[in-house]
C-alpha cells in the first residue's frame, strides 16, 4: 500500500512539473486525470517535547470552609520536665494576738465570777459579785481590780443580789478580790457603832429597818461625832429610818446630826420617813450646824413625809450656819420634804446640789430649795421639781435670800453660784433678796442678784 501512495505522489508531483513548463501559449488542451482514492490516515506520529509551561492566571475567589473534622486522638503527654530551682522564702506572718487573764483571789464571805476566761487587750470583761448567803450579818462592800476600787455604788446590782461591771482588759490582766463587811442590824448595834470609830474609814451597814423611839423636844436620834482622822460611811443599803411618834411631833427633834463631825461623813441608801403630820417645824433629817468642818455627801436616799399642818416645812437636810467647805447632795428624792442651805456668819464653800427630785413641795408654802447668806461656789444643776408657783411665800423652786442682819458685804453673799439643766417650771425660780427691815421686796430680785455672782443659764 505504501508503495502504491508513493507512486500516484510522484506522478502527481511530474504531472504538475509538465504543465507549469508548457508554453503560456500552447493551444493544447490539458486532460485532467480522475482523483484518486483517498488514501488510509497514516498512524499518529510520537507526541513531541512539552513547550513551555504558560503565565499562571488570576487566583480564583475562596471556597467556603468545609466543616470541622472530629477532633483527633490526644497524643501521648510528653516527658516532664527538669524541676526549677526553689524560689526565696516569704516573710513570716503577723504572730497572734496575746491574750490575759483574770487571778481571782477568794473571801469567805463571798465570791467573783468572771465572764471570760482570757481576753485580749480592749476586750470587755465583766465580773460579777456574789454574797454567799444574803440573810447572813455581811455584806458587800468593794471590788478592787489591781489598782481600782468599785463599791456597790458604782456597779450594776442585779434582782439576785448580786453586783456586776464590766471593764477592758487590760495588758498583763487582772489581780481581782472583794470585800465585805459586817452589818449592824439593830438600833442599839448603830449606837454602839457611833460611839466607837476608830481612826481611818469606818462603815456602818443596815439591812434592816430601825424603828427609833420618841425623841424627847430637842434631842438627837443619832449623833455622829468624828475627829478630822476618822471618816465615816453610813449605808442603809436601802432599809428605813424611822421614829415611833404618836400623834404629833414638832419637838424639833434630829434624825442625824452631824454637828461635831470634824471628819468626812458620807450618808447614802437610807430611806427617811415621818409618817405622822406635823404642826409648824418639826424634825430634821439631817442637821450640820456651825462646828461641822467636814466634807459631807448625802447621796441615794428618800424624805418622805406627810407634810404640815401649818405654812412652814422644816428642811429635811439643813445646814444652820458652818464652815464646812464641800456639801454634796445628790440624787435623792423629796417628797413634801426640802433643803435649806443657810450659811449663817460662817462661810461654805463648794456645796454642790444635784440630780434631786423635788415632789409636792409646792403645796406645803415651802421652798424646795433655800440658799441663804455667805456661800461660795454654789451648783444647783439638772433637779427636777414640781413647784407651779412663782411666789416666794407660796413654795418656789429656789429662793435665794440674804439676811442684812447677819452679812455686812451683801457683795460677798453670793459668789459663782450656777443654776442650770433643771427641769420644771421656769417662773417657780424665785430669787429675792431681803432689805434692812427684813422685809421681801419684789422690787430687788432678779437682776440685782445675777450681778452679785448667780448666773441663771
Amino acid at each position: 500500500m505504501k508503495k502504491s501512495l508513493l507512486a500516484l505522489s510522484l506522478l502527481a508531483f511530474v504531472g504538475l512539473g509538465l504543465a507549469s513548463c508548457s508554453p503560456s501559449d500552447s493551444t493544447a488542451t490539458s486532460i485532467s486525470a480522475p482523483q484518486g482514492e483517498k488514501g488510509e490516515t497514516g498512524q499518529k506520529g510520537p507526541t513531541g517535547d512539552k513547550g513551555p509551561t504558560g503565565d499562571k492566571g488570576p487566583s480564583g475567589s475562596q471556597g467556603l470552609d468545609g466543616q470541622d473534622g472530629s477532633k483527633g486522638p490526644t497524643g501521648d503527654k510528653g516527658p516532664t520536665g527538669e524541676t526549677g530551682d526553689k524560689g526565696p522564702d516569704g516573710s513570716d506572718g503577723a504572730d497572734g494576738e496575746k491574750t490575759y487573764s483574770t487571778t481571782v483571789l477568794g473571801n469567805e464571805h463571798g465570791w467573783i465570777d468572771v465572764s471570760v476566761a482570757s481576753a485580749t487587750v480592749g476586750t470587755d470583761v465583766t465580773y460579777t459579785v456574789h454574797d454567799y448567803d444574803a440573810t447572813d450579818a455581811w455584806q458587800f462592800k468593794s471590788l478592787t481590780l489591781n489598782e481600782s476600787t468599785f463599791t456597790f455604788d458604782d456597779m450594776e446590782k442585779a434582782e439576785d443580789g448580786t453586783y456586776k461591771t464590766t471593764v477592758k482588759m487590760v495588758e498583763g490582766g487582772y489581780l481581782a478580790s472583794c470585800e465585805f463587811v459586817e452589818v449592824d442590824t439593830t438600833a442599839q448595834e448603830v449606837l454602839e457603832a457611833l460611839s466607837s470609830l476608830k481612826d481611818g474609814e469606818n462603815v456602818i451597814n443596815l439591812k434592816s429597818d430601825l424603828v427609833l423611839g420618841k425623841p424627847e423636844s430637842g434631842t438627837t436620834v443619832l449623833n455622829i461625832t468624828t475627829t478630822e482622822s476618822q471618816s465615816l460611811v453610813f449605808d442603809g443599803n436601802g432599809a428605813t429610818i424611822k421614829v415611833d411618834e404618836s400623834t404629833d411631833a414638832s419637838a424639833g427633834y434630829k434624825y442625824i446630826d452631824l454637828t461635831n463631825a470634824k471628819g468626812d461623813v458620807t450618808i447614802r441608801n437610807i430611806n427617811f420617813v415621818k409618817d405622822t403630820q406635823g404642826s409648824g417645824y418639826d424634825d430634821y433629817g439631817i442637821y450640820m450646824g456651825a462646828n461641822t468642818t467636814g466634807d459631807i455627801i448625802i447621796e441615794n436616799c428618800t424624805f418622805e413625809s406627810k407634810g404640815q399642818t401649818g405654812k412652814y416645812l422644816t428642811a429635811n437636810i439643813w445646814l444652820d450656819g458652818g464652815n464646812t467647805n464641800n456639801i454634796i447632795i445628790r440624787n435623792n428624792v423629796f417628797k413634801n420634804r426640802v433643803i435649806n442651805m443657810h450659811g449663817g456668819t460662817g462661810t461654805v464653800n463648794n456645796v454642790t446640789i444635784e440630780n434631786n427630785d423635788f415632789t409636792g413641795v409646792s403645796l406645803l408654802g415651802y421652798n424646795s430649795i433655800t440658799v441663804s447668806n455667805y456661800l461660795h461656789n454654789t451648783k444647783i444643776v439638772n433637779n427636777t421639781y414640781s413647784s407651779d408657783t412663782s411666789a416666794y411665800d407660796d413654795g418656789c423652786f429656789i429662793l435665794f435670800h440674804k439676811d442684812f442682819a447677819l452679812v455686812a458685804d451683801e457683795k460677798e453673799s453670793f459668789k459663782d453660784t450656777l443654776v442650770s439643766g433643771n427641769v420644771g417650771n421656769p417662773e417657780a425660780l424665785y430669787v429675792v433678796q431681803n432689805n434692812p427691815e427684813s422685809v421681801f421686796d419684789d422690787a430687788l430680785n432678779y437682776k440685782i442678784l445675777i450681778k452679785d455672782g448667780i448666773v441663771i443659764e
